[in-house]
């Protein structure tokens, strides 16, 4: 009796290792599958986006930066200039001339009395980092607020600076210049290639172009981070600049409210490949281009022609 109830365990469990093998076998080959079809979906969402980059490029008249992204960056300005990675950041104050350096993989020296341009400078940072390192420096900004807040922040270099409200893609800008700066910007203009075709050609021959763009998701933190934005942009969609703000300062802390707020705010937020990217910068003239950041995002500098 004990034979035999012993060789029926044995059965038993046999048939269930063999249900379990066969079930984990399933599972495998469907995440295989599942796998491939999500790559294979996220290639054809990028060439789709690439196509409409290009078909707008190609048909750009009378284009406008996205009149409600003007709109949410003047608020932003205006009523909320302070947190991490700006002027009143102690750290990044600190640090700002050694994190310019190695966006554009230069040494301090390199930018006393050349001439530089900061494209949709914001309130300043970076224009404040390159005057004090000995630049003079023409910043570029859409908001009459951020205009503001650059001459302000920037008081102490004014000779040495000029301030322009302009829109990137339909005005006439200055042109060149020995380093061309754009951090942030081009993404945020609903036409990507345009914008980024302007600013190549601020540039003069041999300066050096340097952009940070927002990188396309290539990896599982990545995506997860985008739909965590997805999500805040939904839910402050419909409402007032304002009450975006509130929103967003009843739910995370002091200090990360002004890049929640540049984060959910803008509707236009392309993005593009490392690859895209070199391609297209290559054929807006520059060379010997190079990513100087491992980031989601894209930061990459380049040579005009």
């Amino acid at each position: 009796m004990k034979t035999m109830i012993k060789n029926l365990t044995k059965k038993i469990i046999k048939k269930l290792f063999n249900g379990i093998s066969d079930l984990s076998n399933k599972n495998t080959q469907r995440v295989s599958e599942l796998h491939e079809t999500v790559q294979f979906l996220n290639y054809e969402v990028k060439k789709m986006n690439d196509f409409r980059r290009l078909f707008l490029l190609n048909n750009s008249k009378n284009m406008n930066f996205s009149a409600n992204d003007l709109k949410a960056f003047d608020f932003q300005w205006k009523n909320h200039n302070t947190g991490n990675d700006l002027l009143d950041d102690k750290n990044f104050k600190a640090t700002n001339q050694d994190i310019i350096c190695k966006y554009l993989k230069i040494d301090k020296d390199f930018l006393k009395g050349k001439k530089v341009l900061d494209v949709g400078a914001g309130s300043g940072r970076f224009t404040y980092g390159f005057l004090s390192m000995g630049a003079k420096v023409t910043s570029i900004e859409g908001t009459r607020a951020g205009c503001e807040q650059i001459n302000a922040t920037c008081q102490e270099f004014s000779e040495n600076l000029t301030v322009l409200n302009k829109n990137i893609l339909s005005d006439s800008l200055p042109r060149e210049f020995d380093v061309v700066f754009c951090y942030g910007v081009v993404h945020h203009t609903g036409n990507t290639y345009l914008a980024m075709k302007n600013v190549c050609n601020t540039a003069k021959h041999n300066a050096k172009v340097f952009f940070m763009i927002y990188g396309y998701p290539d990896k599982y933190e990545a995506f997860k981070e985008l739909n965590f934005y997805e999500v805040w942009r939904d839910r402050l969609r419909n409402k007032e600049f304002s009450e975006k703000l509130e929103e967003i300062k009843k739910n995370f802390p002091k200090e990360n409210v002004h890049g929640c707020l540049d984060a959910f705010s803008p509707r236009e937020n392309d993005l593009l490949s490392y690859n895209e990217i070199v391609d297209v910068l290559n054929q807006f003239g520059l060379e010997k281009i190079q990513r100087t950041l491992d980031h989601r995002n894209i930061h990459i500098v380049g040579i005009k022609k």
